[in-house]
């Protein structure tokens, strides 16, 4: 069997295997039946010519809430029978997104319960960091990193037969699974440290624009919102959310621990702990705003000075396994050829 069939069968297998534990943990009605055949259908297309059996040539029966001689299962002629109004040649266009749809929400269905709650409480207090506080989007998070954990089994055996050189297949079998099983947990990661950077971005200009409009005779929560007009990034959002849960009845200070909670950054803290003691203990709020912008115009500028000398040292390995081999091969190549050539005449 090739390599390629035999890794689309083995996703199949997986596929069919999570399928059934879905089948089991869900309501077992009639739309969930549909639901998980709409999906097993979208499996069997992504497979390609190495899948085989009834399902792929069409042969699976409707059940009785499926009526019509077109109602059964039909992959080799399109995902779906043409209704009323459509063509044979636009079935497979629109009804791929709602299988792969509903492919994602039956992954989520099972990798949520399956997921211990320690685990998926600290997902969802990362993915609030990152900005996907969403119920949806976490479900979705655990359903994706569950697939990449599952795929891990068809492809290790896919490298392991595949043609080429060992050293590749050894490269691809440490670093398949590799990415596979950690490629989830970095994209994370790496989304939340871009969300910090750029609420550091946005702190300093959103003191200052406060520091102004408290100058001006407005109060805090006015000045936050005339700040948030100005703002077009995550710290604006979440100020923005600061005065809709303000407006809803929540304390000062539970708004801004909410917001804390969810952006994360150490001077935003500073700050946000700065405005509640300021109308705790009645402190004045321009001279406080005032010493906050001029830290974090420091802040900002020391950040800067730092990331500028990292650049040398990030320049360094491309420098060096790059561009000078290139340029060796570029400068010594024609007069290593002549050499060569002269030697080989004597």
């Amino acid at each position: 069997m090739h390599a390629a069939q035999f890794a689309a069968v083995l996703a199949l297998g997986s596929t069919v295997a999570t399928l059934g534990v879905a089948w089991w943990g869900h309501r077992r009605t009639e739309r969930s039946r549909r639901a998980v055949l709409r999906t097993l259908r979208t499996a069997v297309v992504v497979c390609g010519p190495g899948a085989r059996g009834p399902v792929a040539r069409g042969q699976v029966a409707s059940g009785p809430g499926e009526r019509g001689p077109g109602a059964g299962v039909a992959v080799g002629r399109g995902l779906s029978a043409p209704g009323r109004g459509e063509q044979a040649g636009q079935a497979p266009s629109r009804a791929a997104p709602r299988s792969a749809g509903l492919l994602a929400r039956c992954l989520a269905g099972v990798a949520g319960p399956l997921t211990p709650p320690r685990e998926r409480a600290r997902t969802a207090r990362r993915l609030a960091l990152a900005g996907l506080g969403n119920p949806r989007a976490g479900a979705r998070f655990l359903a994706v990193r569950s697939v990449c954990a599952a795929a891990v089994v068809p492809a290790v055996p896919a490298v392991l037969l595949a043609p080429g050189p060992d050293v590749l297949r050894l490269m691809g079998l440490i670093g398949l699974p590799a990415v596979l099983l950690l490629g989830p947990e970095a994209w994370l990661a790496r989304a939340v440290e871009a969300r910090k950077q750029k609420v550091l971005h946005e702190l300093p200009t959103f003191v200052e624009l406060l520091l102004v409009s408290v100058e001006a005779g407005l109060g805090l929560d006015q000045a936050v919102s005339h700040a948030v007009t100005g703002l077009h990034g995550p710290l604006g959002a979440e100020m923005g959310r600061y005065l809709a849960e303000a407006r809803m009845g929540a304390s000062r200070q539970e708004a801004f621990e909410a917001v804390d909670r969810r952006t994360g950054v150490e001077e935003l803290r500073a700050v946000l702990r700065s405005l509640a003691q300021s109308e705790t203990m009645g402190v004045a709020l321009g001279p406080m705003l005032r010493s906050q912008a001029t830290d974090a115009r420091a802040a900002q500028a020391q950040r800067a000075r730092e990331q500028a000398g990292k650049a040398p040292v990030k320049m360094l390995f491309p420098l060096v396994f790059c561009v000078m081999p290139a340029l060796f091969v570029v400068v010594l190549g024609p007069a290593g050829i002549e050499v060569f050539r002269m030697l080989s005449r004597q």
